[in-house]
């Protein structure tokens, strides 16, 4: 007869067990509902497709006019270690082998570099449009002469922004 009693006990167990564990659901939907959706996380990076033809955006808002994200200085330093994305950006000068500027002017412009260091296989050229993404990085004062640009070609405004956009190799598309 102690077997009885000994499975009349695991039963109970079981359901308090049971009992606990749906105790234990917080929300107030019934059972078989379904589950609230997932809050969503932003992407490091925007779609392009979101965004108009011509645009730089860093975390959704628009880099252009350049006096929008920079102080009087100039420096965009504010935006080091965010992702930058652009969608059929206009090439305005390549004075560098595997560096360049986009923007929609020569003030509304920042520097892409292209990464890792190395002949890429895409071939940039003034006037072509451009899908690209990439970190913001900070650049010290030598950056402009290591990059290879001079005065002419934009030194002043390059050492003046402090940080560039570092685009990898294979992460920047010819659309235009």
């Amino acid at each position: 007869m102690w077997w009885v009693w000994a499975l009349l006990a695991l039963i109970l167990i079981g359901l308090l067990i049971f009992a606990l564990a749906r105790c234990s659901n917080d929300d107030d939907r019934p059972t078989g509902a379904a589950s609230p959706p997932a809050p969503s996380t932003p992407s490091a990076q925007p779609d392009s497709a979101d965004m108009p033809p011509g645009a730089l955006q860093v975390g959704g808002r628009t880099v252009w006019p350049a006096a929008g994200a920079a102080p009087a200085n100039g420096a965009l330093t504010t935006l080091v270690g965010q992702q930058v994305s652009g969608r059929a950006v206009p090439v305005q000068s390549v004075p560098a082998d595997e560096g360049f500027w986009v923007g929609t002017s020569d003030t509304d412009r920042m520097w892409v570099k292209l990464v890792p260091n190395g002949e890429s296989p895409v071939n940039i050229q003034k006037g072509q449009m451009l899908d690209l993404g990439g970190p913001i990085v900070a650049h010290g004062r030598e950056f402009a002469a290591s990059e290879g640009v001079d005065d002419a070609e934009g030194a002043t405004q390059l050492t003046a922004q402090a940080a560039h956009i570092e685009a990898q190799q294979d992460q920047v598309r010819v659309v235009g």
